[in-house]
Protein backbone atom coordinates (compact mmCIF):
# COMPACT_ATOMS: atom_id res chain seq x y z
CA UNK A 1 0.00 0.00 0.00
CA UNK A 2 1.26 3.46 -0.68
CA UNK A 3 1.81 5.64 1.95
CA UNK A 4 -0.71 8.40 3.04
CA UNK A 5 0.65 12.07 1.64
CA UNK A 6 1.67 14.19 4.70
CA UNK A 7 1.42 17.58 2.55
CA UNK A 8 0.34 18.91 -0.61
CA UNK A 9 3.93 18.79 -1.87
CA UNK A 10 3.63 14.51 -1.20
CA UNK A 11 0.08 14.33 -2.78
CA UNK A 12 1.58 15.91 -5.63
CA UNK A 13 4.23 14.07 -6.35
CA UNK A 14 2.15 10.85 -5.80
CA UNK A 15 -0.18 12.09 -8.59
CA UNK A 16 1.45 12.35 -11.79
CA UNK A 17 -1.31 13.60 -14.36
CA UNK A 18 0.60 12.16 -17.24
CA UNK A 19 0.63 8.91 -16.12
CA UNK A 20 -2.67 7.04 -15.34
CA UNK A 21 -3.09 4.67 -12.61
CA UNK A 22 -3.42 0.54 -13.17
CA UNK A 23 -6.22 -0.84 -12.04
CA UNK A 24 -4.11 -2.69 -9.66
CA UNK A 25 -2.92 0.72 -8.16
CA UNK A 26 -4.01 1.23 -3.96
CA UNK A 27 -5.24 4.61 -5.48
CA UNK A 28 -7.32 3.51 -7.97
CA UNK A 29 -11.14 3.94 -7.28
CA UNK A 30 -13.75 2.59 -9.82
CA UNK A 31 -16.20 5.42 -10.34
CA UNK A 32 -18.00 3.25 -13.09
CA UNK A 33 -20.84 2.56 -11.06
CA UNK A 34 -21.57 6.27 -10.19
CA UNK A 35 -21.14 7.44 -13.77
CA UNK A 36 -24.89 5.19 -14.38
CA UNK A 37 -25.55 2.86 -16.84
CA UNK A 38 -26.26 5.29 -19.92
CA UNK A 39 -24.52 5.44 -22.82
CA UNK A 40 -23.35 9.02 -23.32
CA UNK A 41 -24.38 9.13 -27.39
CA UNK A 42 -27.73 7.46 -27.00
CA UNK A 43 -28.65 10.07 -24.04
CA UNK A 44 -27.46 13.07 -26.22
CA UNK A 45 -29.48 11.51 -29.65
CA UNK A 46 -32.54 10.67 -27.55
CA UNK A 47 -32.42 14.63 -25.93
CA UNK A 48 -32.08 16.12 -29.97
CA UNK A 49 -34.52 13.71 -31.36
CA UNK A 50 -37.18 14.70 -28.44
CA UNK A 51 -36.73 18.31 -28.19
CA UNK A 52 -38.84 21.14 -29.19
CA UNK A 53 -38.49 21.68 -32.74
CA UNK A 54 -37.52 25.13 -31.88
CA UNK A 55 -35.52 25.29 -29.02
CA UNK A 56 -31.42 24.55 -29.46
CA UNK A 57 -30.23 22.49 -27.40
CA UNK A 58 -26.68 22.37 -25.83
CA UNK A 59 -24.60 20.03 -24.40
CA UNK A 60 -21.46 20.52 -22.28
CA UNK A 61 -18.50 17.53 -21.79
CA UNK A 62 -16.25 18.19 -19.51
CA UNK A 63 -13.48 15.79 -17.97
CA UNK A 64 -10.02 15.31 -16.97
CA UNK A 65 -7.35 15.35 -19.79
CA UNK A 66 -7.02 11.82 -21.39
CA UNK A 67 -10.88 10.92 -20.11
CA UNK A 68 -12.16 10.67 -22.87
Amino acid sequence: MTDRAKTVADAYRACNPEKPLSAEDDRYVDLSESRGVEHIAELITWRIQNSEPAVQIKQLFTGHRGSG
